[in-house]
Formats: structure tokens, C-alpha cells, sequence
């Protein structure tokens, strides 16, 4: 099981809460979360229609969730979908992309219906 210290005041004490049941499947997610936000070569965003997910059931594999956080994956890309809670400015619900290749991150904004921005090369690869 994977827990999480926050210390909210002074005296030190420390608030514990449950992020995960597995470890396993705790890191998986925050690679795949690592890969869309830099790690990839190749990173988009935009944000999700109210459809995503059931589109991504279909051709993509589940990986986990992660506190609103959800991974999915196929060859040679990877997305992830962030529930909203952050700042003002995020959507409600926001979708995240990587890929090998710039046609990879293109092939996903086609195959899920949506125009991915800030296409960019990674500067980690």
C-alpha cells in the first residue's frame, strides 16, 4: 500500500492518507504520468470532452488511477486524463498526451476527436 505524509502545521504532526492499494499499479500511473509530461519526446494537452474515456476503452489499455488521475496506453503513446480541482485556469477535466513521434501525438488527437496544443519536442529526451 502506498501512503502519503502531509505536515499541515508547525508541531510537526503529520496527516497520513492512502494514495493506492498497490504499488505497482501506483507506479505505473506516475509513469505514465512522468511520460505525457515530459518524459516522451513528443507531449500535448487539451481539454477532454465529457466522451474521453469511453473512446479510450476502446483501443487503448487501462492502466490505473491515481486520485482522479487516469493512464491509458498503446504503442508508442501514451494518455492521461486529470480530473480538474487545481487552478482556476485548468478545465474540468484535462487530457494529456505523449508520443515517439510528432505523427503519434497527432494520431491520438485523431483517434479521440480532440486538437491537441503545445505539440512540442521534449527538451528531457
Amino acid at each position: 500500500m502506498i501512503s502519503q505524509g502531509v505536515n499541515h502545521d508547525e508541531d510537526d504532526a503529520i496527516d497520513w492518507h492512502k494514495e493506492h492499494n498497490k504499488c505497482s499499479a501506483f507506479l505505473a500511473v506516475l509513469l505514465h504520468y512522468q511520460a505525457v509530461s515530459g518524459g516522451l519526446p513528443y507531449c500535448a494537452f487539451c481539454s477532454a470532452p465529457d466522451d474521453t474515456h469511453e473512446k479510450l476503452k476502446h483501443d487503448w489499455q487501462y492502466v490505473g488511477e491515481i486520485n482522479r488521475l487516469w493512464a491509458f496506453n498503446r504503442q508508442n503513446q501514451v494518455v492521461c486524463i486529470m480530473a480538474g480541482g487545481g487552478p482556476a485556469f485548468m478545465p474540468a477535466m484535462m487530457l494529456m498526451a505523449g508520443g515517439k513521434t510528432a505523427s503519434d501525438v497527432t494520431a491520438i488527437g485523431d483517434s479521440l476527436g480532440v486538437r491537441l496544443t503545445e505539440k512540442r519536442h521534449s527538451t528531457f529526451s
